[in-house]
């Protein structure tokens, strides 16, 4: 089809062309098949851009959902070794080699982490000497068991799709800090996504995805709907109606056409 369009225009070129002054060919500007070949060459560039982007997408999301079966596993490795969960355990420093700094802090060991999920984060905390302990004992890489900054790739690892991961224990129905899940949402450990470790989630500048990056990673994870399942989005405070998730209720939806940075995921590991 296309081969057609080009030997068409390549007729009619020498059709107008026969009729023309050859006086005035010095001045002749750009053919038709010069236009149509540059049109078609712009075409398949911006064909191949938006294609680039999304199979970036997609591989972010992938890496995104392998991160969290990661962690979960992860969680799971390290129990079986020391019989404590990261972040919980005492006299770590004894225990897991090489680890120093905020890596040997001692938990309360009650056999849960102390912080909700999506709280501000601190180095002495037990939900960030989690990723340290985790990593000192080569469990996980892109965290530094011994890190001297709260910062993402340093105290936290970098969450593929945007941002960072905070972790912590959640009682289940409400979640603290403005960020409101279903009333029926079980206790668990959970993941966060964030932009910032130390603004509390549904905070000015915590929201780590937009509403379509968080529907994939849910549809990856779990079901794809923002209030149930083991994977839920909220949004910022007094705007996650419109900002993150449509409250259908029963059913609710991610509201994807929005674009913003809008959406916190939490996900459930434990």
């Amino acid at each position: 089809m296309l081969l057609g369009i080009i030997k068409r225009l390549i007729t009619l070129e020498s059709d107008m062309n026969m009729n023309l002054n050859t006086n005035n060919e010095r001045q002749r500007g750009f053919t038709l098949v010069e236009l149509a070949i540059v049109m078609i060459i712009i075409g398949l560039l911006i064909g191949g851009v938006l294609k680039g982007q999304e199979l970036i997408s997609n591989a972010q999301v992938s890496a995104s959902a392998a991160q969290v079966k990661a962690t979960e596993a992860g969680m799971s490795t390290f129990e079986d070794a020391y019989g404590a969960i990261p972040g919980d355990m005492l006299n770590p420093d004894t225990r897991i080699p090489n680890c120093t700094g905020v890596c040997d802090i001692d938990g309360n060991a009650n056999g849960r982490l102390t912080q909700i999920p999506g709280l501000v984060q601190t180095l002495a905390m037990e939900a960030t000497t989690f990723w340290a302990q985790l990593a000192a004992a080569d469990i996980i890489g892109g965290v530094l068991p011994n890190s001297a900054n709260l910062a993402v790739s340093e105290s936290h690892p970098e969450f593929p799709a945007n941002g960072g991961l905070r972790v912590g224990f959640h009682a289940g129905g409400t979640v603290a800090t403005g960020a409101t899940m279903a009333a029926a949402t079980p206790a668990g450990t959970y993941l966060n996504s964030t932009l910032a470790l130390n603004v509390a989630a549904g905070g000015a500048a915590s929201e780590a995805l937009s509403p379509s990056q968080a529907f994939r990673i849910d549809n990856k994870i779990d079901d794809g709907r923002p209030n149930t399942g083991t994977v839920l989005g909220v949004g910022a405070v007094g705007v996650a109606v419109t900002a993150c998730a449509l409250a259908n209720t029963p059913i609710a939806d991610y509201s994807t056409a929005q674009t913003g940075v809008n959406c916190n995921v939490y996900m459930r590991i434990r």
